[in-house]
């Protein structure tokens, strides 16, 4: 379609920012692996990154569906 689809399009800019969350919470759990790996993280910290992480991961598996949901059904790329 040459028309441009406004649903597909706020679809795409959830997918890419839930994608950067996704990507932040990795860091975030890279983080705290090195510092568990050194003994100086806090209590809990690993785990809270890694729930954080996975929720992330689950965000940008949802919007991205979505995403590819919208595309099949209304035709446009």
């Amino acid at each position: 379609m040459s028309q441009r689809c406004k649903t597909r399009e706020m679809l795409k800019a959830r997918v890419r920012a839930d994608l950067k969350a996704y990507g932040d919470a990795v860091a975030i759990l890279q983080e705290h692996s090195v510092a568990a790996l050194s003994a100086l993280d806090e209590p809990g910290g690993f785990k809270r990154a890694q729930e954080l992480a996975e929720r992330a991961r689950l965000a940008y598996h949802v919007s991205r569906q979505k995403l590819d949901d919208h595309i099949a059904a209304h035709g446009c790329e």
